[in-house]
């Protein structure tokens, strides 16, 4: 198994586009010298450090995946072209100041099973779909995903989130709030969001059926919560509702 990456390990691959290094015992990431690279993966290694300068000279790629490592943090990412990110299965706690700032084309982000306790601010407009489950999330913070304009899908399950803020998120077409320890949610959560089809908010701690301002969700599931009663006019907005949940409460 590769431990180590020579300098000038690739200098002759002056057309490579595609790299796999993934199951290895890669503990960091040296600078790459590969202007040509669309594609890279360093996942299953145990990569702990990206030196500075590792990904300078990438100024194509559009994947890159370093899933299941050692990483405590994400430094500064200068990948202007990259359009799929994942960050999944470390040990990030700290996302640097900065470090998404450059990924003006980024459209999807894997940020899940890490110690995040909070959502990171992520000035990705381009951004379309978000997934942060398995962390230690307890709150969403006002304004958090204000940037995020174009988002379609976002995963938060599996975290430690008690209640849901208004979600300003227009676009939003799915939302897994699934596995945490929800039993409220707030005035107007979902006022805004008039393109969801999709709403997961099974195994939370639930005792009635929130209000569902949402004319466009097909699928809904609340099943192992602990509801009891459903009011009069509960479902009354969800117009085009075609798959309900509701067992084991």
């Amino acid at each position: 198994m590769i431990s180590t990456i020579n300098d000038g390990a690739f200098e002759a691959l002056v057309n490579l586009k595609t790299l796999h290094l993934y199951n290895n015992e890669l503990e960091e990431i040296p600078a790459l010298p590969i202007s040509t690279l669309e594609y890279l993966s360093f996942s299953n290694n145990k990569i702990s450090t990206i030196n500075d300068g590792a990904f300078e000279a990438l100024v194509n790629l559009k994947k890159l995946y370093l899933d299941n490592n050692e990483l405590e943090d994400i430094p500064l990412l200068p990948l202007s072209a990259l359009e799929n990110l994942s960050f999944g299965n470390n040990k990030i706690s700290t996302i640097n100041d900065g470090a998404f700032e450059a990924l003006v084309n980024l459209k999807r982000l894997h940020l899940y099973n890490n110690e995040l306790e909070e959502i990171p601010e992520l000035p990705i407009s381009t951004l379309e779909y978000l997934d942060l489950h398995s962390n230690k999330i307890s709150t969403i913070n006002n304004g958090v995903f204000e940037a995020l304009v174009n988002l379609k899908e976002l995963h938060l399950y599996n975290n430690e989130l008690e209640e849901i803020p208004a979600l300003p998120i227009s676009t939003l077409e799915f939302l897994s709030l699934s596995s945490n320890k929800i039993s409220t949610i707030n005035d107007g959560a979902f006022e805004a969001l008039v393109n969801l089809k999709t709403l997961h908010l099974h195994n939370n701690e639930l005792e009635e059926i929130p209000a569902l301002p949402i004319s466009t969700l097909e699928y809904l599931s609340l099943y192992s919560n602990k509801i009891s009663t459903i009011n009069d006019g509960a479902f009354e907005a969800l117009v085009n509702l075609k798959t309900l949940h509701l067992y084991n409460n």
